[in-house]
């Protein structure tokens, strides 16, 4: 039995009931998420010179575009701005290690062969995909909007 008295329905949750534990997680986000935004440097959207934002749980290629998911009068008052991390370059050291972890014990890689075709192929396909973008939230710049302030 949960304390606010409902039923408690999965095994696993023995303690709380689904409304509570909804309850709980949303408070914990939202505190987290307050303390990002203290913490955070505050830009205004004019000043705002990168390519993708993040809001809620998605990433939007403009600062409009994230607020036209909202009804009038709930914009949200910030969005974070994105950082562009690119697709992580493979390294030989990376590819050749879990293989000579699972050969002989003293196993180095001049007992490999083939090992400059490898590195070749590794920097063909760096080269390849370097221009594949990976967004991540920077949490550390919020873009106010201006939408959702008192005037």
């Amino acid at each position: 039995m949960c304390a606010c008295g409902k039923q408690v329905t999965y095994g696993y949750y023995q303690r709380e009931c689904n409304d509570c534990r909804w309850k709980k997680d949303k408070a914990e986000e939202s505190a987290k998420e307050a303390e990002r935004f203290e913490k955070a440097t505050k830009i205004p959207e004019a000043e705002y010179a990168g390519e993708m934002v993040y809001c809620g749980d998605s990433y939007y290629e403009s600062i409009e575009e994230a607020i036209d998911q909202f009804l009038e009068g709930q914009e949200p008052e910030y969005v974070w701005a994105c950082k562009n991390q690119r697709i992580p370059r493979i390294d030989l050291e990376d590819v050749t290690c879990n293989l000579l972890d699972n050969m002989w014990e003293d196993a180095e890689i001049s007992d490999l062969n083939g090992v400059d075709e490898l590195s070749a192929a590794l920097d063909a396909f760096n080269e390849a995909n370097k221009s594949i973008n990976v967004w991540f939230p920077d949490y550390s710049t919020a873009v106010l909007t201006g939408k959702g302030l008192p005037s």
